[in-house]
């Protein structure tokens, strides 16, 4: 099963010209910008405008495995798993020495009579069987999954947004999210990727139109896993590095130059059909000013950094098809310029639970409710879990050839 989001799941445009080089100016326009963004997949973070309501970092990989957008490609010669490759050939070896020095000692060993027809047990047979049906279609997936990793690949995307809890002006909370992405194996284990989006919003301003570039995203990602001996598991480990060309319209509004990302995701089987795991982001943008347009004392956020948690089990699984079930909860913080000598540290928070049902790694429909949101409201700590503006319900699906 590939994914890592009841979820997560273009076209350069002309922006300011700037140096890295140079002291970040001062804006000094008067009109701020008092129109909604759309921020999802951008890289304008929560609090880049007073009406954004989630957060705006890259969707966290939640899904275990692979991502139809951004793929974590298993080494292609790790077939099957080294580890039940270890256990069984140790396995063997003991059986083998055990039975040379009973040969040496006593000579051969005793004949035993194979039982009769009669007297075989049926439920013995039935799970030998299925054992090794079962075996015999895991090292089918694994060398599909190792000749998938090896060619290019194109996926697809489409999500559908609106709140858990609508009003009389629902359209305006509802929005339709595209996307595209390309890949290329250019290592054992490593892929780079290209992603296009766009964003459908159920209401336009007149004379604007209703569809909006999402960045444009240049992703690296490198996979391998790490033994650990002492409880018997293997640590699958996926790292990331992306490039964000300011393409939407939030970007360009706050004069984003580039952004900049790295980040681990490390994945690990605690119990049977059970995985646990953490996801660590650092992003870093370069902007033209210090603060956001139209204002002089609300800094643009340079720095965010992000801690993630997450847990999956698999409920159901019948050879390709599988569904699945998990949570994860992160935080945020944010360092923005500094503005009259100083330089302020923010926080944001929030939770995913969802449901995904895939059909082996061509086909993906998520469900999850999703919550995103500031630690700090009024001026002091009041994190609030669930929120009419910023609790939102989204279906996704996804494709991949």
């Amino acid at each position: 099963m590939a994914r890592v989001s009841l979820l997560a799941l273009l076209t350069l445009l002309p922006y300011g010209s700037g140096a890295f080089a140079e002291e970040p100016k001062v804006a000094t326009s008067s009109t701020a910008q008092d129109e909604p963004e759309e921020v999802r997949n951008n890289f304008v973070l929560p609090g880049e405008n007073v009406a954004e309501p989630m957060p705006d970092v890259p969707p966290p990989a939640r899904r275990l495995g692979e991502n139809l957008a951004e793929p974590a490609v298993p080494d292609v010669l790790n077939l099957p798993s080294p580890s039940k490759v270890r256990v069984a050939t140790a396995t063997t070896s003991a059986k083998q020495q055990v039975a040379e020095k009973t040969e040496q000692t006593e000579g051969p060993a005793p004949v035993v009579q194979a039982p009769r027809p009669s007297e075989e047990t049926p439920d013995s047979s039935k799970s030998g069987a299925k054992a090794s049906e079962e075996e015999r279609k895991r090292l089918a997936r694994e060398v599909q999954d190792a000749a998938r990793a090896s060619k290019p690949f194109l996926s697809a995307s489409a999500e559908f947004r609106m709140l858990a809890i609508t009003d009389e002006t629902a359209r305006g909370d509802r929005s339709l999210g595209y996307g595209l992405t390309a890949g290329y194996p250019v290592i054992s284990g490593g892929v780079a990727a290209l992603r296009l989006g766009l964003r459908e919003r159920f209401v336009a301003e007149v004379g604007d139109s209703a569809f909006r570039f999402d960045d444009v995203r240049a992703t690296f990602s490198y996979t391998h896993s790490v033994e650990l001996p002492s409880f018997s598991r293997e640590l699958s480990l996926t790292h990331y590095a992306r490039l964000w060309l300011p393409t939407s319209r939030p970007s360009q509004a706050n004069d984003l130059i580039v952004g900049t990302a790295l980040e681990s995701k490390a994945i690990i089987e605690a119990f049977e059909n059970f995985s646990v795991g953490f996801d660590g982001l650092a992003i870093y943008r370069f902007f033209e000013y210090a603060t956001k347009k139209g204002t002089e004392q609300f800094p643009n956020n340079r720095l965010a950094l992000q801690a993630l948690g997450f847990a999956e089990y698999t409920m159901f699984e019948v050879g390709d098809l599988s569904v699945s079930g998990g949570l994860d909860a992160y935080t945020i913080w944010y360092l923005g310029y500094a503005v009259g000598g100083h330089a302020a540290w923010t926080q944001d928070f929030g939770w995913d639970l969802y449901l995904s049902t895939s059909y082996g790694p061509h086909l993906t429909f998520d469900v999850s409710l999703e919550h995103g949101g500031s630690v700090l409201r009024d001026g002091i700590r009041n994190p609030i879990f669930l929120h009419r503006d910023q609790t939102e319900l989204v279906f996704a699906l996804s494709g991949r050839l």
